[in-house]
């Protein structure tokens, strides 16, 4: 997929979750953001969708405990030891679907037989060396290379 086109759709569901955390009468925690809750339809317009885990709650209270619920892989680690989720849970989830965007990868990653959260594989892989471009998605390195020619 281009990237103005995953571009677009990252927009729409930032601009889903704005207003579902800011501009409806109550703030609604979704607690579930990952790419299989996100629905496209034939023009590629993005669509939140699976809301059997979301929770409203009143704008002008702050941290509430709820029952700890989401998918593992997208669930910030901090909420997962204190059974804490808000609005922060769904940014958190997020940012990890905007790195399986772009990395083209799932959450979580195999590499020589371990299994490693997607932001350790970044981190580590290529943040820390120096070679971030690299953990983009192929189509990316691909595109470059067309330019070149």
């Amino acid at each position: 997929m281009p990237w103005s086109r995953r571009h677009e759709i990252v927009l729409r569901i930032a601009s889903s979750i704005l207003y579902l955390h800011q501009e409806w009468e109550q703030c609604v925690v979704h607690r579930d953001i990952k790419p299989n809750n996100v629905m496209l339809d034939a023009s590629f317009n993005a669509k939140l969708g699976d809301f059997g885990l979301t929770r409203l709650v009143d704008h002008s209270h702050g941290l509430h405990i709820m029952v700890l619920a989401s998918t593992v892989g997208y669930m910030d680690l901090e909420c997962m030891v204190t059974g804490r989720a808000d609005t922060e849970l769904d940014v958190y989830s997020f940012g990890i679907m905007l790195l399986t965007i772009t990395c083209g990868r799932q959450s979580m990653v195999l590499i020589r037989e371990d299994v490693i959260h997607l932001v350790q594989w970044v981190w580590e892989s290529h943040y820390c060396t120096g070679t971030i471009l690299d953990a983009a998605d192929q189509y990316y390195h691909r595109r470059i290379a067309e330019r070149r020619v």
